[in-house]
């Protein structure tokens, strides 16, 4: 049996403890590690399969707290041990039988397809995740990312934002949707950094975001054209059937909502050949 570890992120609460718990019942959960903040109220439980990783937080969050989640992300997977990783987002729990799915599933189609632009030898696998949004570039669910370790350190060892939305105008996070023909998604500015490895042209999507990236941004069809191409092979989706028993307790989700993802999101899933 092959081991695996997983990464809870985010700002510490008790039910990441809980989620831990649960997680390292399964035999092939190597380790547990809780990623989240120096200022957190952390309780920390007496377990040697749950490790607490605690970093300082940045002093720009990033829009949509991206640069949270990859520093985060990034410290957390740095302390696995295992050839294997999943990171998850530490608010939502995946039932065991959702758990075992992915991992059956991962095994049999994680073979990667394509190789980075300048190295041959990377990436090792496919990361597989929860869907893609097919109306936005390289834009995969950053609800989960299930991967070789290796890779999963690449898709977070990138660049911060340096500026947010919030240094230039003053909104709240509940308007951010507002303003998506002024920035990058968080997910798509994750995904093209990735793609980028792949693509070395990609990074002039990323040196002009509100020529390529932006919502409704002038040349998005190109940027959406590659995307298209690229997104299944590099950022594989799951099938519904692997991770709909879940739960989100901060929206109230009991299992995953797919229907309203669909027709209000853009997401897509293996059934959709993505």
């Amino acid at each position: 049996m092959e081991l695996i570890d997983i990464v809870l992120q985010g700002k510490f609460i008790d039910y990441v403890n809980e989620t831990a718990n649960y997680y390292i019942e399964l035999p092939y959960v190597n380790k547990v590690i809780i990623s989240c903040w120096e200022n957190d109220s952390i309780k920390i439980l007496n377990n040697s399969k749950i490790e607490y990783v605690v970093s300082k937080i940045p002093l720009n969050q990033g829009t949509g707290n991206r640069n949270y989640q990859i520093l985060s992300s990034l410290n957390g997977l740095k302390k696995c041990k295992s050839k294997y990783s999943i990171k998850f987002r530490n608010d939502q729990r995946y039932y065991h039988d959702s758990m075992n799915y992915m991992y059956d599933y991962w095994f049999e189609n994680n073979k990667k397809e394509i190789s980075y632009w300048d190295d041959e030898s990377k990436p090792k696998g496919k990361i597989l995740v929860g869907g893609n949004f097919i109306c936005f570039p390289f834009h995969p669910r950053d609800h989960f990312y299930y991967g070789f370790t290796e890779d999963l350190i690449d898709l977070f060892d990138i660049p911060l934002e340096n500026s947010s939305i919030y240094e230039k105008i003053n909104i709240s996070k509940k308007d951010e949707w507002k303003y998506y023909k002024y920035y990058i998604r968080t997910e798509s500015y994750i995904g093209t950094h990735y793609a980028s490895r792949f693509y070395e042209n990609i990074k002039i999507f990323l040196l002009n975001p509100e020529k390529y990236l932006y919502d409704e941004s002038e040349k998005i069809q190109e940027s959406l054209s590659l995307s298209n191409i690229l997104t299944p092979k590099i950022f594989k989706s799951f099938p519904k059937y692997s991770f709909k028993n879940m739960e989100w307790p901060t929206y109230n989700w009991k299992e995953y909502q797919f229907e309203n993802q669909y027709y209000n999101f853009c997401e897509r899933w293996h059934e959709d050949g993505v």
